[in-house]
C-alpha cells in the first residue's frame, strides 16, 4: 500500500503500524467524499474496510469509489484507546470537514450524537443512591458493564444512546432525568 496525502495535502502519516488508535478517513481522491472513522486499533480497522470493500459489502458510494482504485486511506489523529476520547475525537473531525464545506459520507454509526448524549450524566449516581443500589447491582439491572457505570457517574461525557436508555430504564427515570435539572 502507497502512501497518500492528508486533507491539507502533506503525505499521509498512515504506515504499517500495531495497535494505533485514533481517527482516520477513507477519501475518494476524484470527488473529495470524506468517510470518517475512529477504532482503538486502526491497523485492524483498515484491514476490515479492505475486507469489506475486496466482497462488496461496503456502502455504495465507497465501494465504487475502491472498485475504481480511488480511495485513500488517512489518519487524522493519534489518540489513546478510550471509547469516549475515541469519540469525541471523531465527532471533532467530522464537524472539521462539514464546516470546510467538504462533502462527507458517513453511515449511521457516525452520525453526530445530539447534544444531550454527549453531556455528562450529572445525574446518575444520584438516582442510583435513591434506587438503594450499587454500581454493581445497577450495571446488573441495566445489562451494562460495572465500569460503565463507574465511569459515567465518574463525568465522563459520552454515552451511547442504548446505554442511556438501558440506565434511565433500570433506575425507572426518563433518559433526561440522568443529565439536566
Amino acid at each position: 500500500m502507497g502512501r497518500g496525502t492528508d486533507v491539507m495535502g502533506k503525505p499521509s502519516n498512515y504506515t504499517q503500524r500495531t495497535l494505533i488508535s485514533g481517527v482516520y478517513a477513507l477519501r475518494d481522491q476524484v470527488n473529495g467524499v470524506v468517510y470518517v472513522g475512529a477504532s482503538r486499533n486502526i491497523d485492524t480497522r483498515w484491514s476490515f474496510h479492505r475486507s469489506t470493500f475486496r466482497r462488496h459489502l461496503a456502502n455504495p458510494r465507497l465501494q465504487a469509489a475502491w472498485d475504481s482504485g480511488r480511495i485513500e486511506f488517512i489518519v487524522l489523529e493519534e489518540t489513546v484507546p478510550e471509547v469516549a476520547v475515541l469519540n469525541m475525537a471523531e465527532q471533532r473531525w467530522i464537524e472539521h470537514f462539514r464546516t470546510r464545506g467538504e462533502p462527507i459520507q458517513n453511515s449511521r454509526w457516525y452520525q453526530p450524537l445530539p447534544q444531550s448524549y454527549v453531556a455528562p450524566l450529572i445525574h446518575l449516581k444520584e438516582f442510583r443512591e435513591r434506587a438503594a443500589l450499587s454500581q454493581a447491582d445497577l450495571a446488573k439491572r441495566a445489562g451494562v458493564a460495572r465500569t460503565t457505570v463507574i465511569r459515567l457517574e465518574a463525568g465522563e461525557p459520552n454515552v451511547m444512546p442504548s446505554t442511556l436508555r438501558k440506565l434511565a430504564r433500570a433506575l425507572r427515570v426518563k433518559p433526561a432525568k440522568l443529565f439536566t435539572d
